[in-house]
């Protein structure tokens, strides 16, 4: 999902994770609502790893750009910042992705697991996005 131009610059790396993980929460939500549902998920994912590095950067200098998604998972859910979303969770969300790509995800798996992401990037602090928070969407974003 591209967002040239849309992150201001002059932001913190860790706000600029949570600038694109808003970003691509509302990406998410629009090719949700298009019926786009594998881009919706790979943007719903990227929102969450992004929040996820983000928060990281708070409590920590030892988490970087690693790739091991599941040591991040693991060490904000230790941390406390992680409370409503299991392991089980993400490992049905990172199979929901890879099914995805694959194009094997019907709509309402990924409308059944919304209320679930919903809560995570809640307790990340992504959501609830405010008006006006983000700039307005361009078409070459969509």
């Amino acid at each position: 999902m591209p967002h040239f131009g849309l992150i201001p610059h002059g932001l913190s790396p860790k706000e600029e994770l949570m600038f694109r993980a808003k970003l691509h929460v509302r990406g998410g939500r629009i090719r949700y609502e298009r019926g786009e549902i594998p881009d919706a998920i790979a943007a719903f994912y990227d929102s969450f790893i992004s929040a996820m590095r983000s928060k990281a950067m708070d409590h920590s200098d030892k988490i970087d750009d690693s790739d091991d998604e599941k040591e991040l998972f693991n060490f904000l859910r230790e941390k406390g910042i992680i409370n409503s979303f299991t392991e089980d969770d993400f490992e049905s969300f990172q199979d929901l992705l890879d099914r995805a790509f694959r194009n094997v995800v019907v709509s309402q798996e990924l409308g059944n697991f919304l209320d679930t992401f919903n809560r995570v990037m809640s307790e990340l602090g992504v959501i609830p996005i405010k008006d006006g928070e983000l700039p307005e969407e361009q078409s070459v974003t969509l």
